[in-house]
């Protein structure tokens, strides 16, 4: 969604141009980094456990294995633990037909590196999906599975009635919630919906769901805002946000994370709409903001690395067991921050954090020829192994590369550990038959059931 590719969609209404990108040493679109430094399961039943602050879900256990026996609870011995993945596809072009969420129900014991792709348990074609008023979704890029709920919320950049594509000076863009998030499969109809002008929704790219004050928080992505509904559970329709958070040197939000044993929000912004540079803004005390609001603390600077390669700062995650702040910005780096020391509950001006991170590289090349060829899109943290989803899309010459088997969820585990840097080969990779339809991977989410 960054410039060329922006560019491409305002000149002409489609990313069409995107598709013969730069070389690897100059992409500039929202998949065109340069190159910067060196069996499917059974169904299972529905997540009963909610995250933590830490994201911790329950009984631990290795890379992708189960917790190591039979777990109590209140109904007796429980079979073993597994884990389900989500990963929604598909790139910033509303006329492409890629954007998809697939569904993996028992990734126990899945290398792909090693089997090769596997089958999916379920497949959502996202525009041929719709809302309870028929209105077609298009481009899922973020999704938020409430476990407590077995709902599955999904943000949609190009949701519009006025015809494809999304006319960007417009108001368009929803966020759907899909009931039975554990049983998708095919075509949907969302169970409940935000769309339409009062909304004030303009291609969202981000959504995170506050489970214990149970409130809808929605990166606002070009109306460089940040949308808050208070009743999660229940919002529908074409309803006000009852809070709208803005900043003057906000830019384009593109993610929001939210620990809410803190209160804390940690919103990755790129530089668009008054925004000067990639950043990532710290709020304390979120759940009470309302608009102009400056944030407490500020990831940003030379030494960031934020601005090397492509200024999309894409996705974030706070561990906060070790106050590690993880960011992804669509280059072949992921980039780990020490928050430990930090000035939380800053009362005073915005405190800028220049920081430099430890660099985790996805790429695969032992002479990192391929530097250029990959980009984190997504991450999602498990602290069963300090493990980290990455969803690495294959992007050879800028835009993703077509019909490919590269595309990938690669997994790596002690990522909180500082001497986990550099090219690091992942403990696992997860890759689906269907690719050559539903890719490049973007947004991803792991749960935990048991058997």
């Amino acid at each position: 969604m960054i410039y060329r590719s922006l560019a491409c969609l305002l000149s002409v209404g489609t990313l069409a141009c995107g598709d013969t990108g730069g070389g690897a040493g100059g992409g500039t679109s929202e998949t065109g980094a340069t190159a910067s430094t060196g069996g499917a399961g059974t169904t299972g039943p529905a997540s009963t456990s909610t995250p933590t602050s830490d994201g911790e879900t329950g009984a631990s256990g290795g890379v992708g294995e189960s917790s190591g026996g039979e777990s109590e609870s209140s109904g007796g011995p429980a079979g073993p633990v597994r884990e389900r993945l989500y990963v929604g596809t598909g790139e910033f072009d509303p006329m492409r037909d890629w954007h998809g969420i697939v569904r993996f129900d028992d990734i126990t014991g899945v290398n792909s590196a090693k089997t090769g792709p596997v089958d999916p348990d379920g497949t959502v074609n996202v525009k041929m999906s719709s809302d309870a008023q028929g209105v077609h979704l298009n481009f899922v890029h973020t999704i938020f599975v409430r476990e407590d709920r077995d709902e599955l919320y999904a943000g949609a950049l190009f949701t519009t009635t006025e015809g494809e594509p999304c006319p960007m000076a417009s108001l368009c863009g929803s966020v759907a919630v899909f009931a039975g998030a554990s049983q998708l499969d095919g075509p949907q109809v969302a169970t409940r919906s935000l769309f339409g002008p009062t909304t004030t929704l303009r291609l969202p790219h981000g959504v995170w769901v506050d489970e214990t004050r149970d409130i809808l928080y929605v990166a606002n992505t070009f109306a460089g805002s940040i949308l808050v509904w208070d009743k999660a559970s229940e919002v529908d329709g074409d309803i006000k946000p009852d809070r709208t958070i803005t900043w003057q040197d906000m830019g384009a939000p593109v993610y929001i994370y939210v620990d809410a044993a803190t209160d804390r929000a940690f919103v990755a912004a790129m530089p668009m709409i008054g925004g000067k540079q990639p950043q990532v803004l710290i709020y304390e005390n979120i759940s009470t903001r309302n608009g102009p609001s400056l944030p407490n603390l500020l990831v940003a600077g030379p030494n960031t690395r934020l601005d090397i390669g492509n200024p999309t700062t894409h996705n974030t995650w706070f561990i906060a067991k070790g106050e590690i702040l993880a960011v992804a910005h669509h280059t072949n780096e992921v980039l780990f921050y020490s928050l430990k020391g930090a000035h939380w509950g800053n009362k005073g001006p915005t405190e800028v954090l220049d920081l430099a991170p430890r660099v985790l590289s996805i790429h695969e090349a032992e002479d990192d020829s391929d530097m250029g060829q990959w980009s984190a899109y997504g991450l999602f943290y498990r602290p069963e192994g300090d493990r980290m989803f990455v969803a690495a899309g294959y992007t050879p010459m800028g835009p993703p590369a077509a019909n490919s088997d590269q595309h990938a969820v690669k997994v790596y585990e002690n990522v909180s550990d500082p001497a986990t840097q550099g090219r690091v080969p992942p403990i696992a990779e997860l890759r689906w038959t269907n690719v050559d339809h539903y890719f490049p991977p973007q947004p991803l989410w792991v749960t935990r059931w048991e058997e």
